[in-house]
């Protein structure tokens, strides 16, 4: 089942009650999630820019927003949603022996065909013609100054 990260931020309502049986609304929170079709394997409070990192099974980003902007409404804490894959699975997906390859990444630093490595001076001047193709299409959409 997808994993997702819950990184929360609590509001000025929520800081003002973090001593306020904290425990058993955190048990609550956990027991809505899983009503709600998710499985929460992990919580913690974090000292930081997030004061909250929540760790979720779900069958979709779907039912992790419904849950997250329930919990939301509540007043007491805002939460970012960021869906996480296994390293296998995302080097799975990134490798590029599955991968078609129109869709393969180049690399510099290869070797190519001949046995050379292309470096970084090779590359420099295709980036550089990708610009000034990109700024002589930008230009022609302009109107001329001159005709205004």
């Amino acid at each position: 089942m997808p994993l997702f990260i819950a990184l929360g931020r609590a509001t000025e309502a929520g800081k003002r009650r973090t001593l306020e049986g904290l425990a058993e609304r955190h048990r609550r929170a956990v027991a809505r999630a899983e009503d709600a079709g998710a499985r929460v394997l992990a919580s913690y409070a974090l000292l930081g820019p997030y004061d909250y990192f929540t760790l979720l099974e779900a069958p979709d980003v779907e039912t992790v927003a419904r849950i997250l902007i329930r919990e939301a409404a509540r007043g007491n804490v805002n939460y970012e949603i960021h869906p996480a894959l296994p390293m296998d699975q995302f080097a799975r997906l990134v490798g590029e022996e599955d991968a078609p390859a129109a869709l393969r990444l180049r690399r510099s630093g290869r070797r190519g065909a001949a046995g050379n490595t292309a470096g970084k001076a090779e590359a420099e001047p295709a980036r550089s013609s990708i610009r000034r193709q990109v700024r002589r299409v930008g230009r022609a959409a302009e109107p001329d100054a001159g005709t205004a």
